[in-house]
């Protein structure tokens, strides 16, 4: 079950594993100040194991102090955004902090930002791993792993249904336009620039590629309600050029062609070569 964030310092936190903070302690000079995310897996397990070995452990530097109560202060408000920059500048400064790196997972995991989540919650573990809450830490690690993994799954998901595989043809095909119009140039373009269920090999495809979509799919009404639900009955831009300033799209109505000036407008599918 993920920790409640009303939770987080009302009175005590539920991390408790730092030293009592001193009236006023001066920062190392020696430590330089780095981003939480510049810290790599194997340097913050040095880093880790450092401040494991420590006795006593290190004060909690009063510079970081004032960052980590406007950290309290914005969770309070429900300013998370703010609340995880505050903790993150504490952490600058005091990277073996282990209830920063805890309450910023807890945070991170309330906004669905679940792989910052772990990581957060997993260097904790790394600094205190026999925390009287490393069970729960680990519990809430596993629900995150968990929902990373079922987005990922989702995502899959829908980029298998935004594209058609043509089994005929080998074609993998758009499988929604945007619906705009465009000249053909403009619809070269757009197929160009195309990111779609992890591809950016898209381009406008040619006459006869358009002609085999129409006699496998936008002839068929089952097939191309099924398959295509949005596709128009109109005329699509091939790729192909007819005379200068001439372009030729395929009325998906019939599967005819017409020679058009390039500067008409029609809709645009794109395609890729299944590989």
């Amino acid at each position: 079950m993920i920790f409640s964030l009303t939770a987080i310092f009302c009175g005590t936190a539920y991390a408790q594993v730092t030293a009592p903070v001193p009236t006023e302690v001066q920062p190392d000079p020696g430590v330089a100040k780095v981003a939480v995310s510049d810290y790599t897996d194997d340097v913050f397990q040095i880093a880790a194991a450092k401040y494991r070995a420590e006795n006593p452990k290190p004060p909690f530097p009063e510079e970081a102090r004032k960052f980590r109560i406007q950290a309290e202060s914005a969770v309070q408000e429900k300013q998370f955004d703010r609340a995880l920059e505050r903790y993150g500048k504490a952490l600058e400064i005091a990277p073996w902090w282990p209830e920063g790196h805890f309450n910023r997972a807890l945070i991170l995991g309330q906004t669905k930002t679940y792989r910052d989540a772990i990581r957060e919650m997993k260097r904790y573990l790394l600094l205190v791993p026999d925390a009287p809450d490393a069970r729960a830490a680990q519990d809430n690690i596993d629900q995150w792993e968990g929902a990373v993994d079922a987005n990922a799954a989702s995502a899959s998901d829908a980029a298998v249904k935004a594209i058609w595989t043509d089994w005929n043809t080998g074609l993998v095909w758009q499988r929604e336009d945007d619906g705009r119009s465009r000249n053909r140039a403009e619809s070269i373009s757009y197929c160009r620039a195309l990111t779609l269920a992890g591809y950016s090999d898209w381009r406008l495809p040619s006459t006869s590629e358009l002609l085999s979509l129409w006699k496998d799919v936008g002839s068929q009404d089952t097939a191309r309600r099924t398959y295509f639900p949005t596709m128009k009955l109109d005329g699509y831009w091939s790729s192909d050029a007819t005379w200068v300033g001439g372009g030729w799209p395929i009325n998906f109505s019939d599967g005819s062609g017409w020679r058009f000036n390039e500067l008409s407008g029609f809709y645009a599918r794109c395609v890729r070569s299944g590989q």
